[in-house]
């Protein structure tokens, strides 16, 4: 054998495989229409191992489409379409509470039935609850989401990737306080975020960009590139992040009373050493039907940005060592702001730069959910993200049990979503100002106070 015919063999051996088979995985995945997951859907998969329970009442009725599974105790029905009540009851009836989906499956007299009851029904009346539990334990499904609604509704390889980064990024915090090992560190958790540990847990981030493939560790280093027309300005290729005024003018008015600017359709932020964080445009892509607001990432990214970015959490970690509360949180809003701004993968900035994060303010009992903060980092100046920042650790933090703290989180969830709404439908800016002073509670909750 020739050296050239070694070298082509040993070149073989050197592909990243793991990495291969996500890209191939990628391309199969669907284009997601909710980016922000606002949309209340079961997202949890049940693996094989599994044990599914149903509510002890759970009974199976026929109906004008089907049939529906009934339960007093969930308090309703659920409407099924192409089971007929009889394959229903004879699923249900193998469900005892002790056996696993993979022996449900083996007795099944109907694996395709099986298959469409456990899609359908996961999260509404059938479940999972000590897989659920065995992730919360480890971190927390409140701290992983926007807006908490109930565990089914996080998709469970990212929230199993999830708590890989958290314990990783834990135990090799010391890596992120060097300047020589900062950056790896963070595409080291980027590619467990998306592989996880065992680099064959995939995840695709609902972010329009993962349509045109997501690089798992790799900077996003492409520049935008605009056309400025007499008439218009069109976004030609490069990164992009959607910033409309989510909640309405009324609202996004209310929360930057203090930084007007954040409302302008254009805006360039610098910081006071004149280094370059993005800017707001008003545009579309040449194939796009209207001009919307697009956030523009800063590029190229430097040093000088990576410095920022690494010497602001760097501050959190040595605050919150110090149990220095507001120490922490400004380092913390600090990272936060400049992470996203920086915006430095192709997606899962948002997940990844919270997660990192609620570690800290975990430590405090303060991990709260991700809510819009992004957003609001998006078109806000530093000074003023700061305030929102702590006013969203202010009204989030919670105490308890899990459950506790999933209720809690829900109610105030539910508190911001009415006001909001209220908010829309005001009249007048004032009007919508004596909307918040009469309901303070929901103003906290929505980060008006």
């Amino acid at each position: 054998m020739t050296t050239l015919e070694v070298a082509e063999l040993d070149a073989v051996l050197e592909v990243p495989w793991q990495l291969v088979d996500y890209e191939r995985w990628l391309a199969t995945q669907p284009a997601s229409d909710d980016y922000l997951f606002t949309q209340a859907l079961p997202r949890f998969r049940a693996s094989a191992r599994d044990v599914l329970k149903k509510p002890a009442d759970l009974s199976a009725r026929s109906a004008a489409q089907g049939v529906e599974l009934v339960s007093a105790l969930l308090g309703g029905a659920l409407s099924l379409s192409g089971v007929s009540r009889a394959q229903a009851e004879r699923v249900l009836s193998l469900i005892d509470g002790d056996r696993s989906v993979a022996e449900l499956r083996s007795l099944a007299p109907d694996r395709q039935v099986f298959e469409r009851l456990l899609e359908l029904c996961l999260g509404k009346v059938l479940f999972v609850p000590l897989a659920v539990a065995e992730l919360e334990a480890r971190v927390s499904g409140t701290e992983l989401v926007r807006f908490v609604g109930n565990p089914y509704e996080i998709v469970r390889t990212y929230w199993e990737n999830m708590v890989e980064v958290r314990e990783h990024a834990q135990i090799t915090l010391q890596d992120a306080l060097t300047a020589d090992t900062a950056l790896r560190w963070l595409r080291r958790l980027h590619v467990v975020a998306l592989m996880g540990r065992s680099l064959d847990r995939f995840y695709r981030p609902p972010s329009r960009l993962a349509g045109s493939g997501i690089r798992p560790g790799a900077l996003y280093t492409r520049t935008s590139e605009l056309l400025d027309t007499p008439t218009e300005t069109l976004i030609l290729s490069g990164p992009r992040v959607g910033s409309a005024l989510l909640g309405g003018e009324h609202y996004q008015a209310l929360l930057f009373e203090h930084d007007p600017e954040a409302l302008a359709p254009t805006r360039r932020l610098r910081d006071p050493s004149g280094l370059d964080w993005g800017r707001l445009v008003h545009g579309r892509a040449p194939d796009e039907a209207k001009a919307i607001a697009w956030f523009l990432p800063p590029r190229p990214i430097t040093e000088r940005h990576l410095s920022a970015l690494f010497e602001a959490f760097a501050d959190a970690v040595h605050a919150s060592n110090r149990a220095d509360n507001a120490g922490t949180l400004q380092g913390l809003a600090q990272f936060h702001f400049r992470f996203v701004r920086l915006h430095p993968f192709r997606g899962a900035n948002q997940s990844l730069c919270m997660n990192l994060v609620n570690l800290l303010l975990g430590r405090g009992g303060a991990a709260i959910p991700q809510l819009l903060l992004d957003q609001l980092a998006l078109r806000s100046g530093e000074t003023a993200y700061l305030e929102l920042f702590r006013r969203a650790v202010t009204a989030y933090r919670t105490s308890g049990d899990s459950n506790a703290r999933w209720s809690a989180l829900n109610q105030k969830k539910q508190l911001s979503y009415a006001l909001i709404e209220r908010l829309q439908r005001a009249p007048s800016l004032t009007a919508a100002r004596e909307l918040v002073q009469a309901a303070p509670d929901a103003a906290a909750a929505a980060l008006l106070l």
